[in-house]
């Protein structure tokens, strides 16, 4: 089987820079014209931040993707300092909001054909134990992972 190369879409995204952001659809083109045969894609605004997702957009983003034959090779979740979306935070609505955040992403991942989402385990925030951090980062990959197998991811 021969190797196939995937780009992240995160230098297009205008991050960690203040640079010009350019829309996923206009990624995939460019990817593609590259020479690219698969695609990373950040889940966060402008690319693939789900709650910014219509219904509408998911299904013309699958069509350019399979007009182009990119393939999605991973999700990337979306780090933050707005949201937050760690799951090892002492907040424990930030928890779950970042679990939540991670199942709307593996839903991302069936519609698109992704097979893979990758974890980002949290960080410990001052006054939280190691332990402690480390427990709520199992406990919330735990959770995050049976809900992206029943997605098939």
């Amino acid at each position: 089987m021969a190797m196939k190369l995937s780009f992240n879409t995160w230098p297009y995204a205008s991050f960690p820079v203040w640079l010009p952001a350019y829309p996923l659809e206009e990624v995939i083109k460019r990817l593609s014209r590259i020479g690219y045969q698969g695609i990373e894609i950040g889940c966060a605004s402008p690319h693939a931040y789900p709650p910014t997702l219509s219904k509408e957009r998911r299904i013309e983003t699958k069509k350019i993707l399979d007009h182009f034959g990119m393939e999605v090779s991973s999700m990337l979740p979306a780090l933050s300092g707005g949201p937050g979306h760690n799951v090892a935070s002492p907040i424990p609505e930030e928890r779950r909001h970042t679990i939540e955040h991670m199942k709307d992403i593996a839903q991302l991942c069936e519609e698109w054909g992704c097979k893979t989402i990758l974890y980002i385990p949290g960080w410990q925030v001052f006054g939280t134990s190691l332990e402690q951090a480390w427990t709520w980062s199992v406990e919330a990959l735990s959770e995050i992972a049976d809900t992206a197998a029943d997605h098939g991811v």
